[in-house]
């Protein structure tokens, strides 16, 4: 029988695909460090403000992380609109970016990249799975759409199917 195991961890997404009144976190990096740092019980701000009769709330941990992570820079990269600003993650090498994150909320990481040479999906599928039942969400990077991070929070037949959010989803996983 199929193992599964899914944790409650907040949905990220672009502004308005959130399903509730959050003030946009259209980054994905910030915003899936943000979902992470939560489901882990670190207990960053909620601002509440209204505007227009509309009651909207900020989690402070996505600025923190946006911040943090060095990814703030990248609004300063060009004095005129640039394409390059948008790719948030080339503001630093990509692994020190997430480096920063990580080091700024006091946890430990660790990245395992796709092995160019061999297959270690099965290895990475293990470590995903490990992670899952500890009760520690994981971040990854282009496993669908664009390689932006997403969370994953689950996994269903025995670690083959993995459940989470992405910004490039608009549905609820399964």
């Amino acid at each position: 029988m199929p193992i599964k195991n899914v944790l409650n961890v907040t949905k990220v997404g672009f502004a308005g695909n959130t399903g509730d009144n959050r003030t946009p976190e259209d980054f994905a990096f910030p915003a899936c460090m943000t979902s992470l740092m939560e489901s882990l019980g670190e207990n960053y701000p909620i601002k509440n403000f209204n505007e227009h009769n509309i009651s909207y709330f900020m989690r402070t941990g996505n600025i923190e992380f946006i911040a943090a992570s060095g990814i703030a820079f990248g609004f300063l990269w060009h004095e005129e609109y640039c394409l390059s600003c948008l790719d948030l993650m080339q503001v630093n090498e990509h692994n020190t970016t997430i480096k920063n994150a990580f080091d700024w909320a006091g946890y430990e990481y660790e990245i395992i990249e796709k092995a160019q040479d061999e297959n270690n999906q099965e290895y990475i599928k293990n470590k995903i799975i490990k992670s899952i039942d500890d009760g520690i969400p994981v971040l990854a990077f282009g496993i669908i759409g664009p390689p932006e991070c997403l969370i994953i929070s689950g996994y269903d037949e025995n670690g083959d199917v993995l459940i989470g959010w992405s910004h490039f989803q608009d549905f609820e996983p399964c």
